[in-house]
């Protein structure tokens, strides 16, 4: 993430040191060496906000006595200390509060912080809605971690009655509540520190996986950058994607130049940035491939990471030990020794991709134990990502077979008479699939209670067969569990208390989608959009050959190490194999025959998209002024291969792309050969049907047959009508040569 700096003050060289270098550095070396002897700023304090949005859209986030609302999570980064902290609380509250006695209790990873006391109402807005009150809480930095939650509870609701409600009457509760608005943050001044100088450490300070932010991480290249260098720096983008996940960094690239802030260096002996020879940074030559550490000789908070080697196979030695971590990396720099590399994914197992050989257990799908376990009396769900092949065939299949296993509290007889059944609720993607009753007594009866050490309490035990159906999957699916416990009930009754209502999916719940075949009707840009496919079947892009022109500009490179880092956030591995071509290659090469290709650039800059402009041209044509486009078809040297190229009229208009790309509501809309961004204010991406369409993958036979007529139903019944005439026609021809035969028989 770039940091703002300031730069205070100028120190000129004297006259003789400025001649004397100029004989031995160029220009632009010269021109670093002045900017790197200006005396270094002092780290400048910055704010950051942190806001935290209530659930599922919603405009307030409401607390009640009973339902513990669910906590905020942020983190800080290793490079920035903390030196304020105030959390800015807006708020509004039912009348049935008690002033002085109700009370909003603030906890900071787990220690209370503030205890709010409820004021006097204000007088309602002019719609009659209760008034808002707005309040500043200090917070010591020194009580905030890497990691932080915070949490917010009511306290002290109406004073009870002498005799406890029936069952059927509304729980106090539902009179008593504060609703947080959406504009409530948590305001951070933070000063940049350095780190220490070790690649134990890494990936930060480059990457920092408590920062939430989209990572912005400079990526530098020698004045040209060879075909090494832009595979290295691939392996390098893809593995950072894999680390930042859903953030979608992006990698602004620097030839030659020196920018501020943490940076990836690419360099060899013979081809590297020429600051790098300027005095304060000069290099010592590599001895082979290495990873080294060095200070930002403008910012003495910032750090470069060098990757090079003596030429250009050790710099990509020098990547893959980074991306895979095959080296034994401590200290300011590592020479990478010499090592087999890592044996070639198979098609389909990407680390991030639901095995397709077997079940998996949903203990493989999570991160740590605590994401299958919720408390509280409406607590939040229980949530797990499942990545598909977009190729993954479902057709006529009954639905994907989850065999889930639940632990729950027993819930409470009278709550469940006061407010509904207690339940739990499957959803995938939002939609519900099925709703299932959580018995008090628990499927199994007294005999299934069973007492967990994790939770330390009694637990009911239940199984269930549960369906997903196969129609509502989609490549990126996230999968809910939502449990309530009905009715809040107040603890003054010898009721269950609220918090203490306990609910988990067992890690051995077991999920399967073996069984399928791949099959995709290409193109679809949609599934490029949502998963890298169909680059991604093999998690290393062994069977990828990305083509840039032969002196690719900036924005090019930019946009095809954002696209790898996406690759690698979906498949959850670094492209170790993808190779590079440049735009000059003409004919059929056989390097990109049996290949995807991945294009990046415009078409009078890439000789071989000018080639094929028959497979993509009339949808151009056909659609008007257009600045940037998305074009998918299969490659005309190998059958049943793709080509999928961003090509852009104006290097300013790359950018279109890839914020198409980051828009999560947008790209599921995505299909067809051609996704045109028209470049307008406030203009839609448009998606363009393929004029010709190829499949990949394989179909057993007689799903091949029925498949594609499934889609004509009134050719599928004029076959119909034929068959059975047919065999009407069979079996009259068959009855009369019967009744020939006997009437020729003697005596008939």
């Amino acid at each position: 993430m770039r940091l703002d700096r300031v730069l205070f003050g100028l120190r000129l060289w004297p006259c003789w040191a400025a001649l004397a270098l100029s004989a031995v550095l160029a220009p632009s070396a010269r021109a670093e060496l002045n900017a790197s002897n200006q005396p270094t700023a002092p780290p400048t304090e910055r704010t950051r906000l942190v806001s935290f949005a209530p659930p599922n859209g919603q405009a307030t986030l409401r607390l009640r006595p009973s339902q513990p609302a669910p906590p905020w999570f942020f983190g800080l980064r290793a490079d920035e200390q903390v030196t304020r902290a105030t959390l800015r609380l807006s708020h509004s509250f039912s009348p049935g509060l008690t002033p002085g006695r109700a009370q909003i209790r603030v906890l900071l990873n787990g220690q209370v912080v503030a205890t709010l006391p409820m004021p006097r109402a204000p007088a309602p807005d002019g719609q009659g809605r209760p008034g808002g009150v707005t309040r500043e809480i200090p917070l010591a930095p020194s009580a905030l971690g890497r990691y932080n939650q915070l949490r917010l509870e009511l306290l002290g609701q109406e004073a009870a009655t002498d005799t406890c409600p029936a069952p059927s009457a509304t729980a106090p509760a539902d009179a008593t509540w504060v609703d947080i608005a959406s504009d409530s943050r948590l305001s951070l001044t933070v000063r940049p520190q350095a780190v220490e100088k070790d690649l134990a450490l890494l990936p930060e300070p480059f990457f920092d996986p408590a920062d939430t932010m989209p990572p912005r991480l400079p990526f530098v290249f020698a004045a040209t950058p060879t075909d090494a260098a832009l595979r290295a720096a691939g392996m390098a983008a893809s593995w950072l994607g894999v680390l930042a996940d859903w953030r979608k960094p992006r990698f602004p690239v620097h030839l030659d130049t020196l920018p501020p802030g943490h940076a990836l260096v690419f360099a060899t002996n013979t081809e590297s940035p020429a600051f790098l020879a300027a005095p304060g940074l000069a290099q010592p030559p590599f001895t082979g491939p290495e990873l080294r550490l060095l200070d930002h000789p403008r910012d003495p908070t910032a750090r470069l990471l060098l990757i090079g080697g003596r030429d250009g196979a050790e710099l990509v030695r020098a990547a893959q030990a980074l991306v895979l971590g095959t080296a034994g990396l401590s200290g300011a720099q590592a020479r990478v020794l010499t090592a087999s590399p890592a044996p070639p994914r198979l098609p389909y197992d990407a680390p991030n991709w639901v095995r397709l050989d077997r079940p998996m257990r949903f203990g493989e799908l999570i991160t740590s134990a605590g994401q299958l376990q919720v408390s509280g009396q409406a607590p939040p769900p229980v949530s797990i990502s499942l990545r598909i092949p977009p190729d993954l065939f479902t057709w006529r299949s009954p639905g994907v077979p989850v065999d889930l296993k639940l632990r729950y509290t027993p819930p409470n007889a009278q709550a469940t008479a006061a407010g509904g059944q207690a339940r739990v609720t499957m959803r995938i993607n939002g939609e519900a699939v099925q709703t299932m009753a959580l018995s008090p007594s628990g499927r199994g009866g007294a005999a299934a209670r069973v007492v967990l050490p994790l939770l330390d309490t009694g637990l009911l035990s239940d199984s269930r067969e549960v369906l997903i159906p196969a129609f509502k999957l989609g490549s990126r699916n996230q999968l809910d569990y939502v449990f309530e416990f009905g009715a809040p009930t107040d603890p003054a009754c010898g009721e269950t208390r609220p918090d203490s209502l306990r609910a988990m999916i067992d890690a051995d719940s077991r999920i399967d989608f073996s069984g399928h075949p791949h099959y995709a009707e290409m193109p679809h840009l949609g599934y490029f959009a949502t998963s890298g496919f169909p680059f991604t079947i093999h998690a290393d892009l062994a069977q990828t050959v990305a083509l840039l022109p032969q002196a690719p500009a900036v924005p090019e490179i930019e946009v095809l190490l954002a696209l790898l880092a996406r690759m690698g956030a979906s498949t959850g591995y670094p492209a170790t194999r993808l190779q590079i071509a440049r735009g000059e290659i003409q004919g059929e090469p056989a390097a990109l025959q049996g290949r995807d290709l991945l294009m990046v650039g415009a078409p009078d800059r890439l000789p071989l998209l000018h080639t094929w402009r028959d497979a993509w041209q009339a949808t151009l044509d056909d659609h008007g002024t257009t600045e940037a486009a998305l074009l998918g078809f299969e490659s005309p040297l190998t059958p049943g291969r793709s080509v999928v190229a961003v090509t852009a009229f104006k290097p300013e208009h790359y950018t279109q792309v890839l914020d198409l790309l980051d828009q999560d509501a947008a790209i599921y809309t995505l299909h067809g050969g051609a996704v045109l961004l028209p470049g307008k204010q406030g203009a839609a991406a448009h998606s363009v049907p393929a004029r010709h369409g190829y499949t990949t993958g394989q179909l057993p036979f007689w799903t091949a047959i029925w498949y594609p007529l499934s889609g004509h139903p009134v050719l599928l019944a004029l076959m119909a009508v034929l068959a059975v005439l047919v065999l009407a026609f069979a079996l009259w021809r068959s009855l009369k040569a019967t009744a020939e035969r006997r009437l020729g028989e003697p005596g008939g």
